[in-house]
């Protein structure tokens, strides 16, 4: 656990990434996550979490499919198509709700109309009771290194919110995108 630890405290976008989500949640109220990319997974390097009783759980730390979270999909809406291929060829498009996108066509046609948006979206693709709106932090090469998101119940992450959301994103995305090279996708996939 020490080392665990110690591994997440030396990541070096963090100083820099964590102000600026501890305003976001602050300013939305909702949980926000900031995410890389490695091995073809959605690695979960930080959350912000707001001061509720009913959230008791934390992600740091894992690895999760990209195709089903708004992070992993924000990422893949960037990255080349060759490098989502290998990504689906290496750990498929398994199904975690009736709502995850399952094929390799549905899954393009989303990432097209998340590049169009501007943004992403899980629509409890992961997990039912989960929303988030995410956006793609990117190098200098428009490659995505990492990505941060919005996530709450639907109650509380409606498409009313998306627009807004998905403004606060890209401004924090904008500030954090000067520091890519510190993203640990930048660094192991060499982008």
């Amino acid at each position: 656990m020490e080392l665990g630890y110690r591994t997440m405290m030396g990541l070096a976008i963090l100083p820099y990434a964590i102000p600026i989500m501890e305003e976001i949640q602050f300013r939305t109220g909702e949980i926000i996550y900031l995410t890389t990319h490695i091995e073809g997974k959605v690695f979960y390097m930080h959350c912000s979490y707001p001061n509720r009783p009913s959230v008791s759980y934390s992600v740091m730390g894992k690895m999760l499919p990209m195709h089903c979270t708004g992070c992993g999909k924000a990422m893949l809406t960037y990255l080349e198509e060759a490098f989502i291929q290998s990504i689906i060829t290496t750990h498929g498009l398994p199904g975690f709700t009736p709502n995850t996108i399952t094929t390799q066509r549905k899954l393009l046609e989303n990432l097209a109309e998340s590049r169009n948006r501007g943004y992403s979206i899980d629509d409890e693709e992961e997990t039912l009771g989960v929303k988030c709106v995410a956006v793609a932090i990117r190098n200098a090469n428009g490659n995505a290194v990492g990505a941060m998101s919005i996530s709450g119940p639907p109650l509380s992450i409606t498409s009313d919110k998306y627009s807004e959301y998905a403004r606060l994103l890209s401004s924090a995305s904008t500030i954090l995108s000067q520091q890519a090279k510190l993203f640990p996708a930048s660094m192991i996939n060499n982008l």
